[in-house]
Parts: C-alpha cells; structure tokens; sequence
C-alpha cells in the first residue's frame, strides 16, 4: 500500500495480483485511516476482497461486455458477477469502477465502444 497526498486530502492506493492466477491476496492491515482505492484487474476480486477496509475499487478485464447483442440478455464478459461489467456500480456502501477500456477479445467490440477513464479524486 501507499499513501498518496493530493492538495486536499490523502488516500491509500493499494493493489492486487491477478484473479485466475490465485495471486490475489489481500493487502496487510494498514494502520492509516485513510480512504482507501483497490486496483485489481478483475472486478470479481472483490469477493477476496469483500472482508477488507477499502472504499473504492478500480477494475477492468471485462473490455465493458464488448458483445452486446440486442434482445440476446447478458453482454460477453468473462467474470462470474455480470453487475460489475462496465461503470461505477455500488458494492454494498463501496463503489466499483469498472472500465471498458480500449481493448477487445478476438479483435471484437459490438454495441460497446471503448474508452478511456479519467477519474478525478477530490
């Protein structure tokens, strides 16, 4: 973990090893009462996650669903909680924000179009 100061506040940056990979561990107990920011790749991870001090957790992996057929249900996306997809979703009193990113699986994006995130910290 570390902490990053902003000229308004601090918060404490933490991240995580890969999901499928069983390298993700929660991060030690931290003494600091601060906000504290996960980045993990796969928005599933919150389930490791779940019973750990954090407030906000950054994700990606999923490419936002970039299958989107109309009429068909659920978008393409290779995590087991489809909720997590794409945006900021709430996780109990926490938030996920999952970006679509820029990339695709197969060269393929439909009804999903890529982005990039800028997010602002305040």
């Amino acid at each position: 973990a570390t902490v990053i100061a902003t000229p308004n506040r601090q918060f404490e940056l933490v991240g995580t090893g890969d999901l499928w990979a069983g390298q993700c561990k929660p991060p030690p107990a931290s003494e600091a009462n601060l906000p504290r920011l996960v980045l993990a790749h796969n928005p599933d991870s919150k389930e490791v996650m779940r019973d750990e001090p954090w407030d906000l957790m950054l994700c990606g992996h999923t490419h936002g669903g970039q299958l989107r057929v109309p009429l068909v249900g659920e978008p393409f996306a290779p995590v087991e909680d489809k909720r997590y997809v794409a945006g900021l979703n709430a996780f109990g009193e926490r938030h996920i924000y999952t970006t679509r990113g820029v990339g695709s699986l197969y060269g393929l994006r439909l009804n999903c179009r890529p982005e990039v995130t800028m997010l602002e910290l305040v």
